[in-house]
């Protein structure tokens, strides 16, 4: 499993296990001789979600992730799903005390904003005077542009620690290449090894060409970036982006200076996530006209949830409203057709 899965999901499921280990020693005292614990049912599942909640003071979202774990741990035992009945439905009263616990522990909804491209140059223009090395200035604007232009998850950028390179997960220099092509446009290649909708690991070619933008372009930071790396002998094997001091660049690191920045850029750095680099890259497709499919793709979505990291900006919802308010009078006829092909594409 630690193979085929991402190293988080490895994770939950390892916390899952030992918190139901825990509760069944200290609460269902069921552990019988041979040392192993008996499949839990539905009864058994409320108790350890409501003692998850009060015992642990978990959250909704990462108690469910954790009875998530405790039932593919049984299923891998070549047990039933222990959260479902024999018709495969959830059972009512672990749904309804999910369901309660929910509505009373959810804490206020925090704010994430997405990085899109306007931010994102007011980001970089105060690089300058954020008291980051020359290199770590490139570094960063490489990092930061990459994954907003790529669309990338942190994960896939950043190394998981700040001196052990992980050949299997890690993106290395080596997976990092320049080109051009026949008509002599700049882009870079960046090979995923490890990435969240590849579980089997074959590996994800991402291409992103040159903006032409003098100031914002991925390719350019990358060009820069690049070059001075080589000047320091980094050899190719070891992560793409290394700062200053020689330490591999991390997720905290990097939201550390995402943070720094968007103070100095005049907006809430509590808002501002590593996460916000992907939902910004596909917050900029969507306010650009692309429609959802190949925002999709970009993103390499299997679902369309990633509709919900796109934001809608107070100057579109202005624009929205004034359309609307311009609307001219429509004929019934018409109306009519116009709303059948508006079921027709959203798939009604």
């Amino acid at each position: 499993m630690s193979v085929a899965v991402a190293p988080g999901t490895v994770k939950n499921f390892r916390l899952s296990q030992d918190n139901f280990i825990d509760f069944a020693t200290k609460v269902l005292r069921s552990r019988q001789c041979d040392g192993s614990y008996p499949v839990p049912g539905a009864h058994e599942l409320i108790l350890f979600v409501t003692w998850l909640v009060t015992h642990r003071s978990l959250s909704p979202s990462v108690t469910k992730q954790r009875l998530w774990g405790v039932a593919q741990w049984c299923m891998q035992q070549g047990s039933a799903d222990p959260r479902t009945d024999r018709s495969g439905k959830t059972w009512i009263g672990l749904e309804l005390v999910l369901r309660g616990i929910s509505r009373t522990r959810s804490t206020v909804e925090r704010i994430r904003e997405a990085l899109t491209t306007d931010k994102l140059r007011r980001f970089l223009r105060c690089l300058s005077v954020s008291g980051l090395s020359t290199y770590d200035q490139l570094c960063y604007s490489a990092l930061m542009q990459l994954g907003v232009f790529a669309l990338c998850r942190v994960g896939e950028l950043c190394a998981g620690k700040v001196s052990t390179v992980d050949a299997d997960s890690d993106l290395r220099a080596m997976d990092v290449q320049l080109c051009q092509d026949e008509f002599g446009d700049w882009y870079v290649d960046v090979t995923i090894k490890s990435s969240k909708t590849d579980i089997c690991r074959r590996g994800i070619a991402l291409r992103v060409y040159a903006t032409g933008d003098s100031f914002l372009c991925p390719v350019k930071a990358l060009r820069k970036k690049i070059a001075v790396r080589t000047s320091r002998g980094h050899g190719g094997d070891q992560p793409a982006f290394i700062d200053g001091v020689g330490k591999f660049v991390t997720r905290d690191k990097l939201q550390r200076v995402i943070k720094m920045l968007a103070g100095l850029a005049g907006y809430d750095p509590e808002h501002f996530v590593t996460h916000s680099m992907r939902a910004g890259g596909a917050t900029s497709m969507a306010m650009l006209g692309y429609d959802s499919s190949t925002i999709q793709l970009f993103g390499r979505w299997r679902s369309d949830c990633f509709l919900v990291y796109i934001k809608i900006s107070a100057t579109s919802r202005k624009g929205v409203a004034a359309r609307m308010a311009a609307l001219e009078e429509i004929e019934a006829g018409n109306r009519r057709r116009l709303w059948l092909e508006f079921r027709r594409e959203d798939g009604g």
